[in-house]
């Protein structure tokens, strides 16, 4: 089964391959992500992730995010995916292109495991400090747009109250009247 690059809902499936690349010997853990729901359910996707310094970091993350428990990841060399296959997770789903007897080929990976719904970037959150300042900046400007943007009284008929004029062809509020032709 093809399948297009996109995010996917997926948990890990079948078995795992803890091995060394021919080329430069870096370890890595391979497996397949069986995709679940949706037009593409039960396609299955390869995912590697390498162990270097510049991607331990992040190889583990995803190996947690899919469920694994464990300490020592030479635990992977019997092909078991030990609890990698407990979690649901997002799989980002890229195409890579290769060339192979002259041929150009097409081949779907993992690019990224996520948890589901996205994964926030808490590293570089602000403190309370640093938010509090931001805030402080950005007051005047929300006030003068607020005060470019009457409100008026709310209109029940949309959500919010937001004060809209249902009709097609009016003039968005707060905007001017459109200029006219001579």
């Amino acid at each position: 089964m093809s399948i297009v690059q996109g995010t996917y809902r997926a948990k890990a499936s079948g078995a795992c391959v803890l091995g060394t690349s021919a080329n430069k010997g870096t370890p890595y853990l391979e497996l397949y992500f069986k995709v679940i729901g949706g037009e593409h359910a039960g396609a299955l996707v390869r995912w590697t992730g390498y162990f270097t310094e510049n991607t331990n970091e992040r190889t583990i993350q995803s190996l947690i995010l899919m469920g694994w428990q464990g300490e020592d990841p030479s635990e992977f060399e019997d092909g078991a995916l030990h609890g990698l296959d407990a979690n649901e997770v997002d799989i980002v789903v890229e195409i890579e292109n290769y060339e192979r007897d002259g041929e150009i080929r097409h081949a779907a990976k993992v690019q990224w495991v996520n948890r589901p719904g996205g994964y926030l970037n808490v590293e570089n959150a602000m403190n309370t400090e640093a938010a509090k300042s931001f805030g402080a900046r950005m007051r005047g400007l929300v006030l003068a747009q607020r005060a470019k943007t009457p409100v008026g009284k709310a209109n029940d008929s949309f959500p919010h109250g937001a004060n809209v004029d249902p009709r097609p062809d009016a003039p968005i509020a707060g905007t001017p009247p459109p200029a006219k032709a001579f």
